[in-house]
């Protein structure tokens, strides 16, 4: 074989060479596990509104614990919020509804969280379809 033919042949044999050794994709990572909730223990939980918004969707504390909320409203004044928790979205049935407050304050609340495990509701009492979201029982 002369050296033209094999300038002319070799990259071929390097790409057939590499036909099926193709690194496949990797597997995207795993989904964070949510905060790990302990029996009994106080869950300190954050929540902030923001443009109409909280900044969860999702609380997730252990049946019945303790639970403080510290609740702050980064809104402008005259703009009342609050947190309500309800069995369900109907919000037929309290479990716990915190007192307003105005854009720029904040509150702790303290309620105790229900004993039976399940997804409840929560939500801003002043705008319920903008604001809400799960709450989470373990």
């Amino acid at each position: 074989m002369n050296r033209r033919m094999v300038s002319l042949l070799l990259p071929l044999v390097i790409l057939l060479a590499g036909i099926g050794c193709v690194k496949p994709p990797e597997a995207p990572p795993p989904p964070p596990p949510p905060p790990s909730v302990t029996p009994g223990a106080e869950v300190a939980l954050e929540l902030t509104v923001e443009n109409t918004s909280f900044d969860k969707k999702t609380l997730t504390v252990a049946a019945s614990a303790p639970v403080k909320v510290l609740f702050a409203s980064k809104e402008q004044p005259l703009d009342y919020h609050n947190l309500a928790i309800f069995k369900d979205r109907t919000a037929k049935e309290p479990i716990f509804v915190g007192e307003y407050i105005d854009g720029g304050e904040s509150i702790t609340y303290r309620f105790t969280a229900p004993s039976i495990p399940g997804s409840y509701f929560f939500r801003c009492d002043t705008h319920p379809f903008l604001m809400n979201g799960q709450f989470i029982v373990r």
